[in-house]
């Protein structure tokens, strides 16, 4: 029997050092056309952002739920 992956994405957690290189990676994915969710955003008192993200892996059906 075959195996086929059905949906797949990449969950990541990453930190930036400030609010503008978080914003040019985002726009990054956008211009890249890959689907991707934000599924936090978060800036800490220091200024660096963490920014949790699932993008689509390779030409699989991103899940949405």
């Amino acid at each position: 029997m075959a195996k086929r992956i059905l949906r797949a994405c990449i969950e990541q957690v990453i930190e930036f050092d400030t609010k503008m290189e978080s914003m040019v990676f985002i726009n990054e994915l956008k211009a890249s056309g890959r689907l991707f969710s934000i599924n936090s955003n978060k800036q800490g008192e220091d200024g660096k952002v963490i920014l949790h993200i699932r993008k689509q892996y390779n030409n699989n059906i991103f899940p949405y739920e």
